[in-house]
């Protein structure tokens, strides 16, 4: 197992624990828990940024991409963990068989294997749920997303 899949069993583990011990979302949320990418979130406008970022202005800190996502909660009421980007994509459009697909997914969860994370059964199990039930539609998407990447699929 790699650094980066070693941190996302992690985080997993740990969601799942906090959810277990009553604690929710809104009160806690990872926004990332990685190696290699640094997620920043923040309930702001974009003239809000630098002054609650200001790391990003320095000149030593460099990076490959950054990617900046405004929006305006349209169809559901501004949250921290609903907020954008997510861990793995920024996504603006509305998925409209967000229930079909959770429940698609919630079915075979009990069938799923994944070798490459190298997770007994049993550990595999301290991973679910994949989609949370009070995940957005971008939320599921992102978290469905990352589980496939984490276990060695590539992205474009």
């Amino acid at each position: 197992r790699s650094v980066e899949q070693l941190m996302f069993i992690l985080r997993k583990y740990i969601e799942n624990l906090s959810r277990e011990a009553g604690i929710s979302e809104s009160d806690f949320y990872i926004c990332s828990l990685s190696s290699k990418t640094i997620v920043y979130k923040g309930q702001l406008t974009p003239e809000q940024v630098p002054g609650y970022f200001p790391d990003l202005q320095h000149r030593l800190f460099a990076t490959y991409m950054a990617l900046v996502h405004s929006r305006f909660s349209t169809n559901t009421f501004p949250s921290w963990h609903r907020a954008q980007p997510m861990r793995v994509l920024g996504h603006n459009g509305e998925i409209n068989t967000l229930r079909g697909n959770k429940n698609w997914l919630r079915a075979r969860e009990g069938g799923m294997e994944c070798e490459t994370l190298g997770l007994t059964p049993e550990e595999l199990e301290g991973l679910l749920p994949i989609v949370d039930e009070s995940t957005s539609d971008s939320g599921a998407f992102d978290a469905v997303l990352e589980l496939l990447h984490k276990s060695g699929r590539s992205l474009p």
